[in-house]
């Protein structure tokens, strides 16, 4: 696993630093208990907000897990959900016409 920023980012600097503070051990605990995903660090199991069950579960389970395929369209596809729900946040265009062309861009990008 892995943290980027894309290249037509709006605001990289800012998106790296981001992406600093979240592979930050020092922050892993925090990120953990807040939110309850588990960030790739070493040693996550021993931290305090890893006590819980799921944590436990997940720590015996991780053995046997498989992550499927990576695609290499995964990113330009997150990148056109994200653009998507920007376009609707911001008031630039219905719900409907974004769902409509984010259908459309994943059916090119998958092609």
């Amino acid at each position: 696993m892995g943290w980027l920023v894309a290249k037509k980012a709006k605001n990289p600097y800012t998106a790296w630093h981001f992406v600093n503070w979240l592979s930050s051990s020092a922050n892993v605990d925090q990120q953990l208990a807040a939110t309850g995903l588990v960030t790739p660090a070493t040693g996550w199991q021993k931290l305090p907000s890893a006590r819980d069950k799921a944590s436990q579960q997940l720590e015996e389970q991780l053995p046997y897990t498989d992550f499927g395929p990576v695609l290499p369209q995964w990113t330009e596809t997150i990148k056109a959900l994200l653009d998507a729900l920007e376009s609707v946040i911001h008031k630039q265009r219905p719900a409907r016409d974004a769902a409509v062309a984010f259908d459309d861009a994943v059916g090119r990008i998958l092609k």
